[in-house]
């Protein structure tokens, strides 16, 4: 009944914005058929598994100094049906504080069978965000885009209540006509009423494009993420033998990380200007001091792309 209602909730404000102007709007689509290795997100119960996605992302511009935002996701696995999970949000992107943009999104993420809680973040979360962003022309070919935001997310299952703050900033180069080099950084802190959950992370990653011909194009990236809880402790304790042959205890305190590593591949054939289709392989490992949250999961996904 909660997913008819905000299907429901999702489609009226589909008509209302269209109903501004079926003229002025654009919009993104996707398909994606793949599989994975690891649908569970666990080194103990590795599980397999085929997955369907559909998402759409509209933007209107009918109304003057606005972009209203309306995009929606479902992902759907054949066996693993506590991983479905519908996603939407509900945007506007307008120009503030001189040449700099501001964007306020409502959002959210609902699993459709129950909430699988394999990961921090794999339950029912709906969230606000603000971001204000400004990009900058360095020199010819070189493009650096700056980014801060706030959100604030709520975990209703869990009575969990995150704020964050975070900034991140964009450095692309266009090494020739041809191909293109992007370097991402974004650091954040997470404040949460539940207190385990607070933490501090750093992002980072590279981004390489290379186009063939007008038909084909290539692009690999590589990324590293670092977390650190704030609230997290983790007691180690060793027996350390003496030289007069007494043993005693060393406890040791630290705090949980997660450190992540993620890689992916995609090569692109264009079919229109409207449409495209890619084949992608994708890998993420996480490895945590404590070996709470150790998992590796592999992708290969064929996915189709209408704009419009």
């Amino acid at each position: 009944m909660e997913l008819l209602r905000q299907l429901v909730v999702f489609n009226v404000f589909f008509l209302v914005f269209s109903s501004y102007a079926l003229a002025e709007w654009s919009s993104r689509n996707r398909l994606e058929v793949g599989m994975t290795d690891n649908a569970l997100r666990t080194d103990s119960e590795k599980e397999g598994d085929f997955f369907f996605l559909a998402g759409t992302s509209n933007k209107f511009y009918s109304v003057p100094g606005h972009i209203l935002g309306l995009r929606l996701q479902y992902q759907d696995y054949n066996k693993e049906d506590t991983n479905d999970l519908l996603s939407f949000g509900v945007s506007d992107e307008l120009d503030c504080f001189g040449k700099r943009t501001c964007e306020f999104e409502l959002k959210g993420q609902e699993y459709v069978h129950g909430e699988p809680g394999t990961t921090d973040s794999s339950f029912n979360n709906y969230a606000f965000a603000a971001t204000v962003s400004q990009s900058k022309d360095l020199r010819q070919s070189l493009t650096l885009d700056l980014s801060a935001g706030y959100e604030a997310r709520s975990f209703s299952s869990l009575s969990r209540f995150d704020n964050s703050i975070f900034g991140s900033a964009t450095l692309g180069y266009d090494l020739t006509s041809q191909a293109y080099i992007e370097g991402y950084g974004e650091a954040g802190v997470v404040l949460s009423s539940a207190s385990e959950y607070s933490a501090f992370y750093i992002d980072m990653s590279i981004l390489s494009e290379y186009t063939l011909n007008r038909f084909w194009s290539f692009s690999a990236e590589l990324g590293l993420k670092q977390t650190s809880f704030l609230s997290r402790d983790l007691t180690t304790e060793t027996q350390v033998t003496r030289k007069n042959g007494r043993v005693v205890s060393q406890v040791d305190t630290s705090k949980e990380t997660y450190s992540a590593l993620y890689l992916s591949g995609e090569a692109m054939r264009r079919f229109s200007i409207n449409s495209s289709g890619s084949i992608v392989v994708r890998s993420y490992q996480q490895r945590s001091r404590s070996g709470y949250q150790d998992y590796k999961e592999n992708e290969i996904l064929a996915k189709w792309l209408i704009t419009f």
